[in-house]
């Protein structure tokens, strides 16, 4: 019985060394949250690159409302056209399309044979959220420089990213900013004052043409009154909104 023990306590052995090395050789992924919330519109493009590509790329998104959105993963394509350099010609990246409004989370899982380098940027049509961002003018578009990392390690790293999503209103024409109240008083009070003495000057013309020539200068002069009183009410009103 003893030596049937020990015939299977060496059997083991191997397994638990196996189990061991797996444990010191895979070791739990670094989590990395590197820049806060990332203001978006829809209709922005979500980019993560890395260069030299990678050996393996997972990502995942979720949505705090269930927002649509299309995901890519490209593990070796060439980036000669992205207008920051990261290092070569070749790497992996992951695109993101938020379809609507919302917070959404990227998580990317990364494993790579070798130190990389990464770079987080959007391509948008409206560059009024990046202010304080690289700004590369590219093909009717722009793309934003978010975030770049050199030399990342070659370990495992959990990398989020965090999107908050809202729409733009296309102002209308007819949207017109409206005054306080007050300023509606000094703006009607303008309107009604500059209007009586343009209505004077047109009425006096009009029967003055009935009865003889009017001359060129006098035509001339009551339509500079006229521009000269639509500027008063314009800048008043540009005053009081």
């Amino acid at each position: 019985m003893r030596e049937m023990h020990k015939r299977l306590a060496l059997a083991i052995l191997p397994l638990l060394a196996l189990a061991n090395l797996q444990k010191v050789t895979s070791p739990s992924p670094i989590s990395l949250v590197p820049i806060g919330t990332i203001p978006l519109v829809v209709g922005d493009v979500v980019y993560v690159f890395f260069c030299p590509p990678l050996g393996n790329v997972l990502a995942s998104c979720s949505s705090s409302n269930g927002g649509m959105y299309r995901q890519l993963i490209a593990m070796n394509e060439s980036i000669t056209n992205v207008p920051v350099q990261l290092g070569g010609d070749q790497g992996s990246y992951v695109q993101l399309v938020p379809q609507s409004e919302g917070s959404y989370n990227l998580v990317l899982n990364i494993t790579s044979q070798q130190p990389y380098n990464m770079l987080l940027g959007i391509l948008t049509q409206d560059t009024s959220n990046f202010k304080l961002y690289t700004i590369h003018v590219v093909e009717r578009a722009y793309f934003v420089e978010i975030l770049t990392m050199q030399g990342l390690a070659a370990v495992n790293w959990s990398i989020s990213f965090v999107f908050d999503v809202t729409t733009t209103q296309e102002e209308s024409w007819l949207s017109i900013p409206i005054p306080s109240s007050v300023g509606a008083l000094f703006l009607v009070a303008a309107i009604v004052g500059l209007s009586y003495p343009n209505a004077y000057l047109f009425t006096d013309l009009y029967y003055r043409s009935k009865k003889e020539e009017v001359s060129k200068k006098r035509k001339v002069g009551i339509v500079v009154l006229v521009v000269l009183s639509l500027l008063v009410i314009y800048w008043i009103y540009a005053s009081v909104i």
